[in-house]
């Protein structure tokens, strides 16, 4: 017989009581973890032979052991580009799959008015956070836009995919009513006929020859 049971069925018998009781096991275990890890990496040490109070010399840069053996190194993983290529996953399932927990959890305090792509770090975020925002980059180099239905397509902010530059220059000079329309032309000599020369309903206007003629309709 014993007076207190830490532990039954693999559960702390203190569910219930105090989160610090419960989560203090947990905490020591880390702690004695992190007394443990020095300021090199741990794969660097055991791969060079480190041992406690003793540091050998790391005679190649974690950088060229991996490298692909075909040009001289290892084929080890590099854990910077692991662990990057493990956050841009979570960043598109973040886009891909809503109502999942996590993405629940993220856009209620991080970006509850906003997408994921477009949400702000925020004040005091959490590591994960920062961690998973700072791969947009990378999703966004590599995803395209379906409109669908358009009802959530933010013309000025989403990422569109690239144009040629003579089509920006056509779109900017659309805006911009410098277009050799008819009517542009009529401004220039005086006498000349703005109809539409297709279907001779209306004035060739940017707007009708770009969106009202029966000819652009139909591309």
């Amino acid at each position: 017989m014993v007076d207190i049971h830490d532990r039954y069925l693999g559960l702390p018998t203190v569910v219930g009581r105090s989160k610090k009781v419960i989560t203090k096991g947990v905490k020591d275990k880390l702690w004695k973890k992190l007394q443990g890890w020095k300021g090199m990496s741990l794969v660097a040490q055991f791969w060079w032979g480190q041992k406690q109070g003793e540091r050998k010399i790391h005679w190649l840069s974690w950088k060229k052991l991996c490298k692909p053996k075909n040009e001289g190194g290892l084929g080890l993983r590099d854990p910077k580009l692991f662990n990057w290529a493990l956050l841009g996953k979570q960043a598109w399932r973040l886009v891909l799959k809503s109502g999942t927990l996590i993405e629940q959890v993220l856009k209620g305090r991080y970006y509850p008015n906003s997408s994921f792509m477009e949400a702000n770090v925020g004040v005091n975020p959490s590591y994960k956070w920062c961690g998973i925002a700072e791969t947009r980059w990378v999703v966004r180099r590599v995803m395209r836009w379906r409109i669908g239905d358009g009802e959530s397509v933010r013309v000025w902010t989403n990422q569109w995919l690239e144009v040629l530059p003579r089509v920006n220059v056509f779109a900017w000079r659309a805006c911009q009513n410098a277009l050799p329309t008819r009517c542009g032309i009529q401004t220039q000599i005086y006498d000349y006929n703005p109809e539409c020369v297709i279907y001779n309903r209306g004035f060739e206007s940017t707007i009708h020859a770009l969106k009202d003629c029966r000819g652009a309709k139909a591309i």
